[in-house]
């Protein structure tokens, strides 16, 4: 009998605490989630970035709905999926060291890579392009063509209205 009182009261007490725990681990998804995307997550670890967004919003779902346990599940699995996408994008952003023994120089030494020269400072027509006839003049600078007025529409022919019948 005492051992189910004590069972009891265990329950009583435990139950209480599940909306604060859940609501503990939330946060820490949404704070890992914030780091996966200050890391380049979005673009060097899109798997695991995108199921930890939907790993935190089924949490906060079911959290909405007092389901404290699988919110709880589903916080977890939000904060593991985006420290490994945090981890996976700062492997991806590192520089790439070289092998040992191989042929390159390091980058310091190479040469810059060559540049496009300038375009000429004049360029001849394309063909088919018509020279102005001789003789044009271009307009002055701040001309403006006049535009003839709106032509006017006669006005329509009114009709008597019919009588009724």
């Amino acid at each position: 009998m005492r051992r189910r009182l004590w069972l009891l009261a265990a329950a009583i007490l435990s139950s209480g605490c599940g909306g604060i725990i859940s609501t503990v681990f939330i946060v820490q998804g949404t704070i890992g989630l914030a780091g996966a995307r200050a890391a380049n997550a979005e673009n060097l670890a899109t798997y695991e970035y995108v199921s930890a967004e939907a790993y935190l919003k089924k949490a906060r779902e079911a959290h909405s709905y007092a389901d404290f346990e699988h919110s709880l599940r589903f916080a977890r699995l939000a904060t593991e999926r985006a420290a490994t996408a945090r981890t996976k994008a700062l492997e991806a952003n590192k520089p790439m060291e070289p092998t040992p023994g191989s042929d390159l120089p390091p980058p310091d030494t190479m040469a810059p890579p060559p540049q496009e020269p300038p375009p000429p400072a004049y360029q001849p027509p394309p063909p088919g392009y018509e020279q102005p006839p001789p003789g044009y003049q271009p307009p002055p600078p701040g001309y403006a063509p006049q535009q003839p007025p709106p032509p006017a529409y006669p006005p329509q022919p009114q009709t008597p209205p019919e009588a009724p019948r």
